[in-house]
């Protein structure tokens, strides 16, 4: 009888615990895979899937995200990810996965990704993702999300990292009641550095 109480009471905790973290249109999975990573299909619709980095090492330093950060993913999800499904959903008539290759990041790991002093990877606010071609025979590209978010969602800055005419992959933001809707275009000069072009008047 001692030992039921307790174990009891620890499981109310765990179950209240993930209670606290639930949201009602979205739950964030984290899944820790080595690179490459297969896209994965099928997987529920409601499940965002965040993959760790390559290293073991990487992955014990990256943590787990604070309360708060849970709270800015899930708002970043349902204001973005959960429609860019629902945009691939239409196009292609049936549900699939968009892959998330970074969203939270700890001050350590941003560093390791050479990722910006002040990124909203820090604050769970950003996340990058990458179709890596698996559309492309269906007339989807990363191009077609790209545009997708430019035109008909809130975000506060999108950006299209390229090593050619093509995009690599995507990053975008969401800042609750702070959305800027800035896009940035980032390119390699011939020095082998990174830039960053503002396009946001573009059309």
């Amino acid at each position: 009888m001692r030992i039921i109480i307790p174990l009891v009471l620890f499981i109310l905790i765990i179950i209240g615990t993930s209670i606290k973290y639930r949201d009602p249109e979205v739950k964030i999975e984290i899944i820790e895979k080595k690179i490459p990573v297969p896209v994965p299909i099928p997987s529920p619709p409601d499940t965002i899937i965040i993959y760790k980095d390559v290293k073991d090492l990487q992955i014990k330093r990256q943590g787990a995200p604070k309360e708060q950060h849970l709270k800015n993913m899930i708002k970043a999800a349902n204001a973005i990810y959960v429609p860019l499904l629902g945009f691939m959903k239409e196009k292609l008539g049936y549900d699939v996965d968009i892959p998330i290759t970074s969203f939270y990041r700890n001050s350590w790991y941003n560093r390791r990704c050479k990722g910006a002093t002040r990124s909203q990877h820090l604050h769970g606010l950003a996340f990058d993702f990458d179709l890596m071609g698996k559309y492309k025979k269906y007339g989807l590209t990363n191009y077609d999300l790209y545009r997708f978010i430019k035109e008909s969602l809130e975000f506060d800055q999108l950006i299209i990292y390229t090593s050619s005419k093509a995009p690599t992959y995507i990053h975008v933001s969401f800042n609750e009641g702070k959305n800027r809707k800035k896009i940035y275009l980032a390119y390699y000069n011939n020095k082998g550095q990174l830039k960053y072009k503002n396009i946001t008047n573009y059309k």
